[in-house]
């Protein structure tokens, strides 16, 4: 028996499902204990846009079809995202599946056109899959009840940190040099809540002795970028917003930590990554006490009750004000409870059952 191990999430997305994926896969191949086959996807539809994104996502479906066929009936097939391709279903194959959360599938008219298709076809894929891993108790809970998948056949494996946000070197970012801002690590599109955020930050530049303050935000477009850029561009406080795109992992650690703050206030999150990396470079946190979320309270997160400017403002206002920073306590706890190498383990030990 095999692990074929699905990576085409490569040529999807950056985002969290692709960052699990990646080092779940490198933290399995270093344990070298068991046979893995990990393959990819050549067809990438990153930065594309308009009918060739719609050709290119085609390309990848029919590639995934084609890798169905290798494998024999006892191999195991992986999917770190919900992708899953018809022949593996059809021909009865063997797979376990990562579901991270169900927003897309709640809200299809959010999504593109393929991927309103593919999340049509969730509840399909989880009844039929042998196993479902999931990153976090709050989406195990909401595959139980939306799903109706039972508690015994779904098992959770958080997401972890980087090596790079422990003991590498880091890389600054020149343009925020001795700058003050609040941050946001993320892609732009609906779910993040990034229109709540935009009116959150012209509501603390109109407070005195903010002028200087800039807005930053990190992470590519994506399905539904251009309302959101709309707005940026409308502020009257357009020239505080620094857009920086994709930011290189090394770049990270130095950004979180030089912020007074990163602000995330996603509408529904299966984890929330960010959070962690924030977290983990001292700087505090603000989300709204909702899906997993709520769960980094513990972690020294200010969990918001609601969206309320108001309440928000008030709190920032006083991080900024005390330049509070999350304890060393608190640190130590995220660096030891969200490790990639435990992650794995965990993970492999459920998949050789």
């Amino acid at each position: 028996m095999k692990i074929i191990y699905d990576m085409s999430i490569q040529g999807a997305t950056k985002a969290g499902v692709y960052v699990f994926a990646k080092n779940i896969n490198e933290e399995i191949i270093k344990i070298d204990q068991y046979p893995i086959l990990t393959y990819n996807n050549p067809f990438s539809t990153i930065k594309q846009i308009g009918i060739k994104r719609k050709i290119t996502s085609l390309m990848r479906l029919l590639y995934l079809e084609c890798i169905a066929f290798f494998g024999n009936r006892n191999d195991i097939f992986f999917f770190p995202a919900p992708e899953v391709p018809f022949s593996v279903i059809f021909f009865k194959k063997r797979f376990i599946v990562t579901i991270h959360d169900l927003y897309a599938w709640k809200n299809l008219k959010e999504t593109t056109f393929f991927a309103s298709i593919k999340n049509k076809l969730l509840p399909i894929i989880a009844n039929k899959a042998e196993l479902i891993c999931t990153v976090s108790e709050y989406s195990k809970s909401e595959i139980i009840k939306y799903l109706n998948i039972s508690t015994d056949k779904i098992f959770v494996v958080h997401n972890g940190l980087d090596e790079v946000f422990l003991d590498k070197p880091k890389i600054n970012i020149e343009v925020l040099k001795n700058k003050r801002y609040i941050l946001n690590v993320g892609s732009l599109e609906p779910r993040k809540n990034i229109s709540f955020l935009i009116d959150l930050f012209e509501t603390i530049k109109n407070q005195k002795n903010y002028s200087d303050l800039l807005l930053v935000l990190t992470g590519g477009e994506s399905w539904n970028s251009n309302e959101i850029l709309n707005k940026i561009n409308n502020s009257v406080y357009k020239n505080d917003f620094i857009l920086l795109g994709q930011v290189s992992q090394n770049q990270l650690p130095n950004l979180y930590k030089d912020a007074v703050a990163m602000i995330f206030p996603s509408k529904e999150e299966g984890f929330g990554i960010p959070v962690i990396e924030s977290l983990s470079q001292g700087t505090p946190v603000l989300v709204q006490a909702n899906s997993a979320l709520k769960d980094f309270k513990e972690y020294g997160a200010y969990v918001m009750e609601d969206f309320n400017i108001d309440t928000w403002l008030t709190l920032i206002t006083e991080i900024e004000k005390n330049k509070v920073r999350i304890s060393k306590n608190n640190i130590n706890k995220v660096i030891y409870d969200f490790s990639w190498k435990n992650s794995a383990n965990k993970l492999l030990n459920e998949l050789l059952k």
